[in-house]
Formats: structure tokens, sequence, C-alpha cells
């Protein structure tokens, strides 16, 4: 005997996985994005790895202690304020001391390249780690 939906959000969600299998498996992801809210303290946790389209735990040496507070959550963006830690961010040649720097991030190109209608938020939702407070 055949399960036949008897709704349309069971149609359509039985479409979807029928479409998009992996849609299923990245949902925890999105389902992150509660804990990422304005005023949480976050550290860097993952990196990105463009060709292989996956992420990493490691994360580079100048970036493994710096402590942010979320000031901002737009759709595609997320605003940081440096709280403490250092920070030399693998793109940078210098070192940002706690209070000195303050930033918008979004995600990569490469990750929206490689993730076509992928959350605009999803990379920093798996980069950044909640922290209950700053170390």
């Amino acid at each position: 005997m055949t399960h036949t939906p008897t709704s349309l959000k069971q149609r359509t969600l039985q479409l979807a996985y029928a479409l998009c299998p992996l849609a299923f498996v990245m949902a925890p992801a999105v389902h992150a994005q509660a804990s990422l809210s304005e005023g949480t303290y976050v550290m860097i946790g993952k990196s990105y790895v463009s060709r292989t389209n996956t992420f990493s735990d490691d994360v580079p040496a100048g970036e493994r202690s710096v402590c942010f507070q979320i000031s901002k959550i737009t759709d595609t963006e997320m605003e940081l304020q440096h709280i403490s830690g250092s920070y030399q961010p693998a793109w940078a040649n210098e070192t940002y001391a706690p209070g000195t720097y303050n930033d918008t991030w979004f995600a990569s190109t490469a990750y929206l390249e490689n993730n076509p209608g992928a959350d605009p938020l999803g990379e920093l939702i798996q980069i950044l780690k909640p922290v209950a407070t700053c170390p």
C-alpha cells in the first residue's frame, strides 16, 4: 500500500526531497541561525574550504582566540564588534586589539557559487560558534 500525501504541504515536501535530498541533510544549519542573534557572543569555530565546499575545524592561528559580539543581523550580513582576543585575519598584515576592529561579515563569493540558492547567512552560521561570554 502506498501512502498518498493528504495536504499540499506534504506533497511540496515530498517533491522538494525528490528534487534535492541534500536540502534535508543541510537543514540543521538553517535551524542553527536561531542561536545567532543580535547580542550573541561568537568565536570562529570553523573555516570554509572552497575547493572542497566543506567546513574545517582548522581555524587559522590568528583567528582562534578572537571573540565578537553580533551587533546587527540582516538577511545577508552580520555586523561584528571585536570584544576580546587578538585578531589577525589570514588576509591582513596586522593584528587587531579588542575594540579596534568592527566589521560587516557576509558569505564569500566561493560559498555562494558552490551552493546556489543557499541561505546567504549559511556560511557564517557554520563558521561562527556561539559562546556564553567572551573569554
